[in-house]
């Protein structure tokens, strides 16, 4: 990879080695955009879009019927009155695509 597309995938590269060697978590963004090569132009591919939120399931639930989205196997709301306890969830296309991903935070700030 050349230009600005092969730095960008140098530095997250160099981040989740660096994260890894030092005992931390890889950035949430990162967990959000997990890069892989697309063969065919040469830039990295986004797998799908993460967004924070303190209640993944109800953040969950509207993208779902808004955009008519499925959850990933494993990710559907627990059966019989089951706590819920997801920190993080998948949508998917009928297809099996990934879209959106749901990541569970303690507080966000508000946007101004």
């Amino acid at each position: 990879m050349t230009g600005r597309a092969g730095f960008y995938a140098e530095l997250v590269a160099f981040r989740v080695l660096h994260d890894s060697q030092v005992g931390v978590a890889p950035w949430p963004m990162l967990a959000s955009a997990r890069m892989k090569t697309a063969s065919e132009n040469g830039y990295p591919r986004l797998l799908h879009t993460v967004l924070d939120t303190v209640d993944v399931r109800r953040l969950a639930e509207f993208y779902r019927e808004l955009l008519g989205l499925v959850y990933r196997p494993g990710d559907e709301p627990p059966a019989g009155g089951a706590a819920d306890t997801a920190d993080w969830l998948v949508l998917t296309d009928a297809a099996g695509t990934r879209k959106l991903a749901f990541q569970l935070v303690d507080e966000q700030a508000r946007t101004t």
